[in-house]
């Protein structure tokens, strides 16, 4: 069952990081949120893995303009868009 994580962290552990991409399967999404949209300039195993495995990629708006990002690999949604992407998973986890 695809599944949403929720990255609101530009770095994680080594560890964590691994386990964020081996818990990513098919047709899940990610969503970069508050610090974690930094992500978006220097995580390409992240962006490789989630193209590999055809998973998309979101950022929230606000946080895209906080940290003054141009963010054009990503689908940047506004809060009510994250309320509608989030009652797309029955499953939900936030790294």
């Amino acid at each position: 069952m695809p599944r949403l994580h929720q990255l609101n962290k530009a770095n994680y552990p080594a560890n964590t990081e691994h386990e964020i991409l081996l818990s990513l399967q098919q047709n899940d999404a990610i969503l970069l949120i508050e610090e974690g949209v930094l992500k978006a300039d220097k995580d390409e195993s992240l962006f490789r893995k989630a193209n590999s495995l055809n998973i998309k990629i979101y950022a929230l708006e606000q946080d895209i303009k906080t940290y003054a990002l141009i963010a054009e690999s990503l689908d940047i949604i506004n809060n009510e868009e994250w309320l509608e992407l989030t009652s797309k998973f029955e499953q939900h986890t936030a790294w």
